[in-house]
């Protein structure tokens, strides 16, 4: 499609070329008309493919507000999770600190339970002594022992160290109850802190293992959106580019047809062309326009113009205001073609390079350099003046009278 549309574009311009070998020039009338409604097909074609271009672009801007509106949520979702992270470490932390404090608490019950125990052997030593001696001596020993008392002080002292003993025995034994029931209850708080700090640590780790979790889920739903918005943003500006590029080929072919209404335009307006030529480079004519032998191959053939010869790289001039519409190289060597309006073109070859190549000239304005390119013997102009594409004696424009050439 593309290059059947600038195959069209240049159409117009490329069937200039036939001026080689004296053909007429095939760009009036009929031929312009023609050439315009293929233009204006051409340009149908591209506002369809704009419109859909531009459609596009349209889906994909939507697709990436989409995903922009998409954004903040997972933003704050990500920040909430990074907040709850921070409060699970905070709450780990809190629990490494809990259990500092009771790993020292547990230092204090073990020393309490080491004194403890020590008291508890300190007990049962003097319990077993007391009750050895009180099995040994016996009940009636105890009492032999008061009965030889030789006066009753000496036995009412010994009765008071009877009673001391067995008072001794029964506050050991009390004593060593309620150490052994001290130590069993240090014990028992040993264990509850042992399980309170277990507790709370598989609690601070779990609340720190579910924020890291979520975190981790937030950052990939995060990422996982930010790379689809990447890709909207692609393709966005893949489309815009592309419509640009439709957008640059329909100017394009928008300027052409504009272009070619001028040419209509000016094909019906015959006061468009003034009629006024100027001489297009200081030089000798060596050649007239009509039948002569051909210089490099010696055969008959119609001259269809002036040669006028001048040395290399003498500038050329536009001998009227008009559209350089052809800037090309055939057997004629580089050459140009200037469109003036009233039917009226102007040629120049055998240039040895360009000026310019396209656009808008005035007249006196230096389109080219004198050359030898093409067909030729030597550097010279060869300048032509075609009416509807039928060569006409540029000479008409100098003096003489308008007429065809004729061989």
């Amino acid at each position: 499609m593309k290059q059947r549309r600038t195959t069209r574009l240049v159409g117009l311009l490329l069937v200039f070329s036939s001026l080689f070998a004296g053909l007429a020039l095939p760009i009036f009338g009929k031929e312009l008309e023609d050439e315009l409604e293929d233009i204006k097909g051409q340009v149908k074609e591209l506002e369809d493919e704009l419109l859909a271009a531009s459609k596009i672009v349209q889906r994909a801007t939507a697709e990436l507000r989409k995903i922009e509106a998409q954004i903040p949520a997972a933003q704050r979702r990500l920040q909430t999770a990074q907040a709850n992270l921070k409060a699970a470490f905070k709450r780990e932390s809190d629990a490494e600190t809990e259990l500092r404090k009771i790993n020292r608490a547990q230092v204090v019950v073990r020393v309490r339970i080491a004194k403890a125990e020590e008291r508890v052997r300190e007990l049962q030593l003097q319990v077993g002594q007391i009750a050895r001696r009180l099995y040994q001596e016996g009940p009636l020993a105890v009492i032999g022992i008061l009965f030889q008392a030789d006066s009753l002080g000496e036995f009412i002292g010994r009765l008071g160290a009877a009673q001391a003993l067995a008072r001794a025995r029964g506050a050991s034994v009390d004593e060593l109850q309620i150490v052994r029931a001290g130590l069993l209850a240090d014990k028992a708080e040993l264990e509850k802190l042992f399980e309170k700090a277990r507790i709370q640590e598989e609690k601070a780790a779990a609340a720190r293992r579910e924020a890291q979790d979520a975190r981790a889920e937030a950052k990939t739903a995060r990422d996982a959106l930010a790379k689809l918005l990447a890709q909207r943003k692609a393709a966005l500006d893949r489309a815009q580019k592309q419509r640009a590029a439709v957008k640059r080929e329909y100017d394009k072919i928008v300027a052409e047809q504009r272009r070619i209404e001028a040419l209509i335009r000016g094909e019906k307006n015959p006061g468009v062309f003034a009629g006024t030529l100027i001489w297009p480079t200081p030089g000798r004519i060596s050649s007239y326009p009509g039948p002569r032998r051909h210089p490099v191959y010696g055969y008959r053939s119609c001259h269809t113009g002036l040669d006028i010869a001048a040395p290399t790289g003498t500038p050329i001039k536009a001998a009227a205001a008009g559209r350089l519409v052809t800037a090309r190289s055939t057997v004629y060597g580089l050459y140009a073609v200037i469109y003036h309006g009233s039917d009226t073109a102007t040629m120049y070859a055998h240039m040895s390079r360009f000026a310019i190549t396209s656009g808008q000239v005035n007249q006196g304005q230096v389109i080219g350099y004198v050359g030898s390119t093409g067909y030729s013997t030597g550097p010279h102009l060869h300048f032509e003046v075609r009416i509807k594409g039928k060569a006409y004696h540029p000479m008409g424009w100098f003096g003489s009278s308008k007429k065809a050439v004729t061989c």
